[in-house]
């Protein structure tokens, strides 16, 4: 790899192809920040690829990714020279301690912003919550609602300091996905599912169930900003653990990025 390459700056990803031939792409951020993207399905359909090929797009970026995987990283763990990875099966404290450090620097970069601040210098952040629905029933009541309350507040708060959130869940019901955090979600992914009632929990209408022409493996149905199209996934690629070693670089820690604000506070005098 050429060793004055540079990390480049990400808007939207290319995620698939739609019937008619033409690439979809995923805008995990707009002029306005971060988006929030919604993916579920049924086990085996497509989900995990969804979150590999978002990976894909953002590996050679400046983006700080952080991956949740609770099947012990099982999914992320080939990737983590470059993305940050939380990988506890059981223990909800380790995701709730990293949405509340990630709500820190959302509350610093909002800091930098009032005191006429430039954050546009700083990464943006990517959270890929896999399992969500897995996630919110580990532990004591206590975590499970301070979990909710930690995720729904990234969130809510996230878009306009450049903090894109990812939601996965498998078999999707109206119980694990709240309609609140649909409407929140302008990118919503599903991939075949087992009755209309998942399909409107995603995507807000039906069609991701139809048996007439069901939906194959790797085939979802996408809303994205209120465009709806039938896609195809596109491949993992295979070279991306290996790319993922090569730019080790571009990966930032929290440590590292609260650190760059709490810098930038200090030398522009913006209180913190």
């Amino acid at each position: 790899m050429d060793p004055n390459f540079l990390p480049k700056r990400i808007k939207s990803i290319p995620f698939g192809i739609d019937l008619d031939g033409y690439e979809v792409r995923l805008p995990l951020f707009t002029e306005d920040g971060g988006t929030v993207s919604l993916i579920g399905g049924n086990p085996g359909q497509g989900k995990t690829s969804a979150l590999k090929v978002i990976l894909s797009g953002l590996v050679d970026s400046n983006t700080s990714i952080f991956w949740f995987d609770p099947k012990n990283g099982a999914d992320a763990n080939p990737y983590r020279s470059r993305v940050n990875v939380i990988a506890s099966p059981l223990d909800p404290q380790p995701y709730i301690d990293t949405l509340a450090s990630i709500s820190k620097s959302i509350a610093n970069r909002n800091a930098i912003v009032g005191q006429g601040g430039d954050i546009q210098m700083f990464p943006p952040i990517v959270v890929m919550v896999d399992e969500w629905a897995v996630l919110g029933s580990l532990g004591t009541k206590a975590q499970q609602q301070e979990f909710t309350q930690q995720l729904r507040r990234l969130v809510s708060t996230g878009r306009s300091t450049n903090v894109s959130v990812v939601l996965s869940t498998q078999r999707p019901t109206s119980v694990s996905i709240d309609v609140a955090t649909r409407e929140l979600s302008g990118n919503r992914i599903a991939f075949l599912v087992g009755d209309e009632h998942a399909s409107e929990a995603i995507l807000g209408i039906k069609g991701a169930e139809s048996q007439i022409n069901p939906l194959k493996k790797g085939q979802a149905i996408t809303w994205i900003n209120g465009a709806i199209s039938r896609i195809s996934l596109y491949k993992v690629r295979e070279d991306l653990p290996n790319l993922c070693q090569e730019i080790a670089g571009f990966n930032h820690t929290l440590d590292q990025l609260l650190g760059l604000e709490i810098t930038y506070s200090l030398e522009t005098s913006t209180i913190l």
